[in-house]
């Protein structure tokens, strides 16, 4: 029974469960959008996000309601990253199986949720 688990706990060890996920561990495209939500002005608000990661390297579009705007940046080894797009601000963090983003915007900041596409 020992033994089972030392080679379950080896297993997990070597699949990464329970640490910290590596930058290149996110490589793929990801997909997101933040819900919609309505500025003081009376106009919308909502964001959305293609991402492509390579290693420690972000590209990626935010999409807004003045348009897309794209972006690269670097990826920390937690998964955490900050970007400037079209003036705008933003930082977000991956983890194995999605990722969230917030960026300021005219409604306020809107936090957008993805995942890993392919």
């Amino acid at each position: 029974m020992v033994r089972l688990g030392i080679v379950a706990l080896a297993f997990a060890a070597i699949l990464g469960l329970g640490g910290t996920a590596r930058a290149g561990s996110f490589d793929g495209q990801w997909q997101g959008s933040s819900p919609q939500q309505r500025s003081p002005s009376g106009g919308f608000c909502s964001l959305g996000f293609f991402l492509d990661v390579n290693g420690n390297k972000l590209s990626g579009i935010v999409q807004t309601a003045r348009g897309e705007v794209k972006f690269e940046t670097s990826i920390q080894p937690d998964g955490s990253f900050t970007y400037a797009a079209g003036g705008a601000i933003g930082s977000g963090k991956f983890t194995a199986s999605k990722f969230e983003a917030t960026q300021a915007t005219p409604c306020g900041n809107l936090t957008a949720t993805g995942v890993h596409i392919g």
